[in-house]
This record gives structure tokens, C-alpha cells and sequence, in this order.
């Protein structure tokens, strides 16, 4: 035992890297991906996150968000819909939990506290979005924002 620890002191004294570059890294995050449970609340968010919304998104009610979802949700089983009018062009630059809970589970938010820390789970986890508060149109919001848009 006390040469396999000094063997490996003497690794490390040399300058051994124990980390993996970039490309196992990225490599190990889509095998990781394939092994992780999700459940059906988690998977019914992340097609939400993943979903084209149109350039005007943010200006549209919370009614209009849940049409075009269910737009959306219907085009999806139809075998044509790339011959349909194509709904959105964008993924959506940010998410609160109040517009999770509505347009994904249509809960209202004082109703929904469970489903609410889930949320903010499966979102403070979530490598593609990071939890901001910034001003839009002179309102200060609180929300998930995808860290590849800029805007």
C-alpha cells in the first residue's frame, strides 16, 4: 500500500493532469445524458425549453403562449408538418418558472408550490439556462436565461 501511495505522489509531484480536456469532456456529458432518468414533468419542461417560438415571444400574453404551445403540440403528431405553416423560429432566450408552471402544467402559480421547487430544480441544474434578474421593457424579471442567445 505505501508504494502505491508513494507512486502516486510521484505522479503528482511530476505535474500529472487529473482532469480530461474539452473533447472527453464533452464526450462523457452525451453518455451521462443517455443514462439519466428523467421523469415525465422534467421531460414535458426540457420539450418546452427546446421548442421554436416566434421572434415577438416575449411581447405575447400568457393566452397566446399556450396557443402556439398547443399549436405546436398538435403539429407534432402530424406526419406533414413541415408542410404546415411553421409556428416558431427561435428558441425562446428566457424562462421564468411562473411561465413553466402555466404554458407546461397550466398551474397557476400560487397554486402550484410543488411543482414549483421542481422547477427551480430541474432549472438551477439546467447547463443550457442561468438564473437572472434583468430589466425588459422597464420591468425588472426574474428568470432563466440561455447563455448562447445574447440579446
Amino acid at each position: 500500500m505505501a508504494q502505491l501511495w508513494g507512486e502516486a505522489v510521484a505522479i503528482y509531484k511530476k505535474g500529472f493532469n487529473l482532469t480530461f480536456d474539452d473533447d472527453f469532456e464533452d464526450e462523457l456529458a452525451v453518455y451521462k445524458e443517455q443514462f439519466t432518468y428523467r421523469d415525465e414533468a422534467e421531460s414535458q419542461i426540457y420539450d418546452y425549453l427546446d421548442m421554436l417560438v416566434p421572434e415577438d415571444w416575449d411581447a405575447m400574453t400568457v393566452a397566446q403562449h399556450i396557443s402556439i404551445r398547443g399549436a405546436i403540440s398538435i403539429m407534432e403528431r402530424i406526419e406533414t408538418r413541415q408542410e404546415m405553416l411553421m409556428v416558431g423560429t427561435e428558441l425562446q432566450g428566457s424562462v421564468s418558472a411562473k411561465q413553466i408552471l402555466k404554458n407546461v402544467f397550466d398551474i397557476d402559480s400560487a397554486r402550484g408550490e410543488r411543482i414549483a421547487r421542481k422547477i427551480k430544480l430541474i432549472m438551477d441544474n439546467n447547463i443550457d439556462f442561468e438564473y437572472k434578474i434583468r430589466k425588459i421593457n422597464g420591468k425588472s424579471i426574474r428568470a432563466y436565461f440561455r447563455k448562447n442567445i445574447q440579446k
